[in-house]
């Protein structure tokens, strides 16, 4: 619940925020009706979350209650603090969905170059469907499943599968 989020240390806490910002806008992209119960739930979680996490709660709740101007200059002001490469990726997604195709672009290339080149999720996420097939995100795919396959190279080699007990996908070799 809502009320135990204060008993979470600090990077626990900023990764389930993390993960409830995502469920949330899946949630508010395919349940219109559950909008205000989201919106509430955002402005009861806000005042337990660090001030950084708070302000992509904000963000996040512009979107959900139909604001995205708003929401694209909170994130262009919040992002502006930030080097995170996967919090980077987050805000390119954001950015690509509401259709502001510059600054989505320079956030996953931003992304990439900084260390997160997780190419399936590059491939699968359906709020990068705006930038598909600009040749400006084909190249940053492009680097990113290069950095993605020498990653799994170097994984395979180092016999990281064995230790840690996991499988790679074939296609994944490198």
């Amino acid at each position: 619940s809502i009320d135990q989020l204060g008993s979470f240390p600090g990077d626990d806490l900023q990764q389930l925020v993390v993960r409830l910002l995502v469920d949330l806008l899946a949630v508010a992209a395919t349940r219109g009706q559950t909008v205000t119960r989201l919106a509430a739930m955002l402005r009861e979680l806000a005042p337990k979350v660090p001030p950084a996490m708070r302000a992509f709660l904000e963000v996040t709740q512009s979107l959900i209650e139909g604001r995205p101007q708003d929401s694209v200059s909170q994130l262009r002001e919040v992002i502006a603090r930030f080097n995170d490469p996967e919090a980077l990726y987050y805000a390119g997604r954001h950015f690509a969905h509401l259709g502001a195709i510059d600054d989505a672009i320079s956030n996953l290339a931003r992304a990439v170059e900084g260390g997160y080149f997780c190419y399936p999720a590059f491939m699968g996420d359906a709020w990068l469907e705006n930038v598909r097939g600009r040749p400006a995100f084909e190249q940053i795919v492009r680097r990113a499943e290069e950095r993605h396959h020498a990653a799994v190279k170097v994984f395979l080699a180092e016999d990281g599968d064995r230790l840690l007990g996991v499988q790679t996908p074939t296609g994944d070799a490198a």
